[in-house]
């Protein structure tokens, strides 16, 4: 009966029935335009939603492996505790006058001369290991170089400049008399003329390792 009365109408001679018809068709036509873009603007939001979210992923996956790629920084090289400049071998190698020059008192005897000297802090581990040139075991009254020993009359106290009247033998003992010179440039450097004329040498302390303190044990 539907079937017949579509077909019927469609037969229907009345011009405004005709109109009302069509404009019935051309509603429901836009009404499913609508409904066809509303469906595929949905389809584009929730296609590009999962793009993002796909694309942020990967992101993340390339930050995670680059991190995992890349090294930590190496860490920062730590300074020795124990300062080695101008250090001597230990108290048991060396000799008497240069124990002797070690264990002066000088803030007592006000003599800053006195000590172990050498001209470059790397030669004082060799002091009283091997012959070498360039050191001074000075006490107060005497001073022991690599090719001679001299004795002499100690100095001014507290003076920065001693003049010495020296009596030194050299190898092969030979004797000569001469004046020494030495000027204090700091408690820890001088320069040491060995004879009148001569130009003089610099040279540096050198000094023992500190005696580490016993570490009490924990009641």
């Amino acid at each position: 009966m539907p079937v017949l009365v579509r077909f019927l109408g469609g037969c229907d001679k009345n011009p405004a029935r005709k109109e009302l018809r069509q404009r019935d068709d051309a509603i429901n036509l836009c009404k499913l335009n609508l409904k066809t873009a509303d469906c595929s603007a949905r389809k584009r939001q929730r296609f590009n939603g999962g793009l993002m979210s796909r694309i942020k992923f990967t992101f993340a996956i390339l930050a995670l492996a680059l991190s995992g790629c890349v090294a930590p920084p190496p860490p920062s090289a730590k300074k020795p505790v124990v300062n080695l400049e101008a250090v001597l071998p230990p108290e048991s190698l060396l000799r008497e006058d240069t124990l002797t020059a070690l264990n002066h008192d000088r803030r007592q005897s006000r003599l800053a001369y006195v000590g172990v000297w050498a001209t470059d802090g790397d030669k004082c581990a060799m002091m009283d290991q091997t012959a070498f040139q360039g050191f001074a075991v000075i006490t107060p009254d005497s001073m022991r170089r690599s090719a001679e020993t001299c004795s002499f009359e100690q100095g001014q106290p507290g003076s920065p400049l001693a003049r010495l009247d020296a009596t030194c033998k050299a190898r092969g003992n030979k004797t000569t008399r001469r004046t020494i010179g030495i000027q204090m440039l700091s408690s820890r450097q001088l320069n040491l003329t060995t004879a009148p004329g001569n130009p003089p040498t610099t040279m540096i302390r050198c000094r023992l390792l500190p005696t580490p303190e016993p570490v009490s044990g924990r009641q």
